[in-house]
């Protein structure tokens, strides 16, 4: 761990210093044609590496717990997900597993209410079939009723007729002699 730290210290210093002694061997090779790498330049490249090198000793250990928290964050952050996501599998799992039984249950239900549909269905014919039948004899016996007292009003009226008839006939047949043997028989009947 500690190589790895030297390595991450010296590397950026190593090359920026690279980059300056190559700028510096550019420059002096170049003349006066002005606008060089001058001394000025490679003392605020030193002076940005070393400033590299200050933040990189000074950030590392507050960067590192950041992102070692962040990644722990990530981390706790994901098993929760993960166990809100299997409850919830779990959950809709249940779910349909009531779905399922709502239905069997609904099919149930519905059953029932058509097999008492049937029951009523039946009980309301057989309620009908009597009423029926009951009227049918209450609709005989006033049939009945009604010939009876027809042909008794029949015959009181042919009996009426008869009689009217018969005494029309004896009426115009009969003279004082058959009224008289008439008179003479009743008499003779009531006395005796």
């Amino acid at each position: 761990m500690k190589i790895r730290k030297i390595v991450f210290f010296l590397l950026p210093l190593l090359l920026v210093s690279a980059a300056a002694v190559s700028a510096g061997a550019a420059g002096a090779e170049g003349g006066s044609h002005g606008g060089g790498w001058g001394s000025i330049d490679n003392y605020k490249l030193l002076n940005f590496a070393v400033l590299v090198a200050v933040l990189f000793v000074l950030l590392k250990k507050p960067a590192s717990n950041f992102f070692s928290q962040r990644v722990e964050n990530l981390k706790t952050e994901i098993s929760e997900l993960e166990s809100k996501k299997a409850q919830a599998e779990k959950e809709l799992k249940e779910f349909q597993k009531k779905m399922e039984s709502l239905d069997e249950e609904v099919k149930t239900i519905v059953d029932t209410y058509v097999e008492q549909g049937e029951k009523a269905r039946e009980k309301i014919v057989a309620e009908a079939k009597k009423s029926a039948e009951k009227l049918q004899v209450q609709a005989e016996k006033k049939i009945e009723q009604e010939f009876k007292l027809a042909r008794e009003t029949l015959s009181k009226e042919v009996v009426e007729k008869a009689v009217l008839e018969a005494e029309k006939l004896i009426r115009e047949n009969i003279n004082e002699q058959d009224q008289e043997n008439i008179i003479s028989d009743y008499i003779g009947k009531v006395v005796a």
